[in-house]
C-alpha cells in the first residue's frame, strides 16, 4: 500500500501478546512515519480459560478503542487477517459502516473469519480452501516478506556460507514438541560432510529438553531476525506447518520437511502440511505417533543425499508463492477506497 500510493496512511491494530510486539518491532515497515501500530488490550481471545470477566472486559476496551482510532483517521477500509485480535477491528467497522475485506491464510477458514464472511466487502485467500463457504473466498497467493536482509551471510556469526543448511524453526516463539523430536533425531544420526545446522530454538529453547549432546555443526539461536534471507541460504527447512511460515518456505523454494501442531485450531496446519505435500514441495511427519523420530531421521537422510529430489521439491514449491499477491491486495484495497468515496461525493 505504502509503495502503491504516496497518499496512503496504514493504522495497523494488533494484540498485546509478546510474539506480536517482537515481530513488529522488527518489521521494518513499523518505522514508516505512515504506518502507525497500535497493540490493543487483548492477548487472547474470550472465552478461552477464563476465570472471571477480565478479558471480556478487555475486548470491550479493545472495540471501544479500535472505534475511536477508526474515527479520528476517517479511516477508509478495514483489511482483516483472521484470528481474535482482528474482531475488534471488525466490531468498529462495522459500527462505522466502513467496508471490510477479509483474508485467510490457512487452508482451513478459521471461525473470525467464517464468521464475517457474509458482511465483508471482498474476500482473499492464500491457497483455495478446504472448507466451502459462501460467499467463497478468492486465492490470490500469500504475502510474505521476500527480500533478505543479508542476502551474503553477512549476519550469520560463525556459520559457514559454503556448507549446506539445514534449517529448523518453530515459528518466532520455538515450539518444545518440535524441539525435542529434532534433538532425538540428530542426536543418534550422522549427517553428510558438509552440511550444519541452523536451530532456531525459541526464548530458552522453548521450554525443550536442549541437545544432551551437541551434534556437530549445529548452531542454536533464540530468534532469527532475517529469516526468509535463511530459508534462501537453506537446503532444506524442517519447521511448523503455520500459514505464514509455509509462505516463506514457498517463497524461497526451499523443501520441508512439516511437523504440524496437532493442537492447531480444526487442524489447520495438518491441512496446510498436507496441501503442501500433495504438490509434491513437503514431507509430512506427524508429532504423535510413535515413529516420529525415525520418520524425521529417514527423510533428513535421504533428502541430505539426494539432490534431485530437493530440486524437484524446490521447483514445487515454487508453484506454491505468487510474488505478486500482496500487490494485488493491495490494489483491490484501493480500488474499494476509491468507490467508496464516489459513493460518498455521489450523496
Amino acid at each position: 500500500l505504502l509503495d502503491q500510493d504516496s497518499q496512503a496512511e496504514v493504522l495497523f491494530l494488533t494484540s498485546s501478546r509478546d510474539v506480536d510486539r517482537i515481530v513488529m518491532q522488527h518489521a521494518p515497515v513499523a518505522r514508516s512515519p505512515r504506518c502507525e501500530v497500535v497493540a490493543l488490550p487483548l492477548t487472547q481471545p474470550p472465552g478461552l480459560n477464563l476465570s472471571g470477566p477480565s478479558h471480556l472486559w478487555s475486548l470491550v476496551r479493545a472495540v471501544h478503542q479500535s472505534h475511536r482510532l477508526l474515527e479520528a483517521r476517517s479511516a477508509d477500509v478495514v483489511l482483516a487477517t483472521g484470528a481474535f485480535a482482528a474482531v475488534p477491528g471488525l466490531m468498529a467497522a462495522h459500527r462505522r459502516n466502513i467496508p471490510v475485506v477479509l483474508f485467510e491464510a490457512n487452508t482451513v477458514p478459521g471461525k473470525v473469519n467464517r464468521w464475517w464472511a457474509k458482511r465483508a466487502a471482498q474476500r482473499f485467500s492464500a491457497w483455495s480452501l478446504d472448507d466451502s463457504l459462501q460467499p467463497e473466498f478468492e486465492p490470490v497467493g500469500m504475502p510474505v516478506r521476500t527480500r533478505p536482509s543479508s542476502p551474503d551471510g553477512s549476519d550469520r556469526s560463525g556459520v559457514s556460507a559454503a556448507s549446506r543448511q539445514i534449517l529448523v524453526v518453530g515459528g518466532s516463539q520455538g515450539s518444545r514438541r518440535l524441539n525435542e523430536l529434532v534433538c532425538h533425531a540428530l542426536e543418534s544420526m550422522t549427517l553428510p560432510a558438509g552440511w550444519h545446522i541452523l536451530h532456531q530454538t525459541g526464548p530458552q529453547g522453548a521450554g525443550g529438553t536442549g541437545y544432551r549432546e551437541t551434534p556437530d555443526g549445529l548452531h542454536q539461536v533464540p530468534f532469527i531476525d532475517d529469516i526468509i534471507g535463511e530459508m534462501h541460504r537453506s537446503e532444506l527447512v524442517i519447521s511448523r506447518a503455520g500459514a505464514v511460515t509455509l509462505g516463506e518456505t514457498a517463497a524461497a523454494g526451499c523443501p520441508a520437511v512439516l511437523v504440524p501442531f496437532e493442537g492447531a485450531a480444526d487442524g489447520h496446519q495438518l491441512r496446510n502440511a498436507e496441501r503442501f505435500a500433495a504438490y509434491g514441495a513437503a514431507v509430512v511427519v506427524r508429532e504423535a505417533a510413535d515413529t516420529a523420530v525415525a520418520e524425521l531421521q529417514d527423510h533428513l537422510q535421504q533428502l541430505t543425499v539426494d539432490a534431485g529430489a530437493r530440486n524437484l521439491m524446490k521447483q514445487a514449491a515454487a508453484i506454491l508463492h505468487d510474488p505478486q499477491s500482496a500487490a494485488v491486495i493491495a490494489q483491490r484495497l484501493s480500488a474499494l477506497v476509491d468507490e467508496s468515496s464516489g459513493r460518498r461525493r455521489a450523496r
